[in-house]
């Protein structure tokens, strides 16, 4: 298999960011959230906003494409293994979290879908129906961070070579002899897309992929068109082929597909049993008595 400068598929999952559930963040213990952004390829971000909400980003190098789910239960178990939710971890099992992620997880904030290629590959044929920004191509939703916050674009090219030498996580030599540094990025986020259900990454990445492979093709079509040309391999790019072949052949413009929309999180009854259950335990640990454990989780 052909791999990139860091070592990875030519095809995968760029990053991935969920938004943590309300009610698990009432148990961050905030003086560890420093450390846990010195970890690599893991970011912990938070906004307020009617509310306090927490972001989970996780980076492809983090990401396992035969389970993507399990790749942020994996890390949720992490961060609750060195307690940065003072959660007993003793009841809370990694195989717990995976069962019952949309307790943990009320969101995909945002899914990237990365596309590598040698730079003879990808011609711009017409550069006016995009936005040239420095050495990056964005298509025309995207937003400079100006007057007002920057909006992501659904679509982004760009040469990775400048950005990879420029945060130094792998060798110069790594970097410079790998052909395949010029990428093709799906920004799926709040503002260009609502199919971003946790039931949508269901499974490994080749079914995630192709469940998403009519919605980019329309992006796609409807963004570059025919100004931005690919020679692109199906055995190399199995997965960008479909997506390239539909685009090229279908001008539909409204995507009218099988994927779930976002929903509204509301916690649900067995959530909050959950929650009480937690606090039960964390009393256990701290000496309460029965009656006063029982009287407690009632009031929750």
């Amino acid at each position: 298999m052909l791999m990139n400068a860091e070592g990875l598929p030519l095809e995968g999952i760029d990053r991935i960011e969920v938004t943590l559930n309300k009610n698990l963040c009432q148990y961050i213990d905030f003086r560890l959230f420093k450390k846990i952004n010195r970890k690599k390829y893991l970011r912990l971000r938070y906004f307020y906003k009617y509310g306090l909400h927490w972001y989970l980003t996780i980076q492809s190098q983090r990401i396992d494409p035969a389970d993507i789910r399990m790749s942020i239960a994996k890390t949720i178990f992490e961060l609750i293994e060195i307690n940065f939710f003072d959660l007993p971890a003793t009841f809370i099992s990694l195989q717990f979290i995976y069962l019952n992620l949309n307790w943990f997880v009320s969101e995909v904030r945002e899914i990237e879908f990365y596309f590598d290629f040698i730079p003879e590959a990808i011609i711009v044929a017409d550069p006016s129906r995009l936005i040239h920004y420095e050495d990056t191509f964005y298509s025309t939703d995207w937003r400079k961070n100006e007057n007002r916050p920057t909006r992501k674009s659904n679509i982004i090219i760009y040469d990775r070579k400048p950005r990879l030498l420029k945060i130094n996580q792998m060798t110069y030599d790594s970097i410079i002899k790998n052909d395949f540094s010029y990428r093709i990025e799906f920004r799926l986020c709040k503002y260009n897309c609502e199919y971003r259900s946790l039931n949508n990454i269901i499974g490994n990445y080749s079914q995630i992929i192709m469940r998403y492979v009519p919605f980019l093709s329309i992006i796609f079509h409807r963004h570059f068109g025919n100004s931005v040309v690919v020679a692109v391999d199906s055995s190399d790019h199995p997965f960008f082929w479909a997506v390239y072949t539909q685009a090229r052949l279908n001008s539909r413009t409204r995507y009218t597909g099988t994927l779930e929309k976002m929903k509204p999180h509301k916690s649900s009854e067995s959530e909050n049993e959950f929650y009480k259950l937690i606090s039960i335990m964390k009393m256990c640990n701290s000496g309460y008595s029965l009656s006063q454990m029982l009287s407690s989780a009632c009031k929750k």
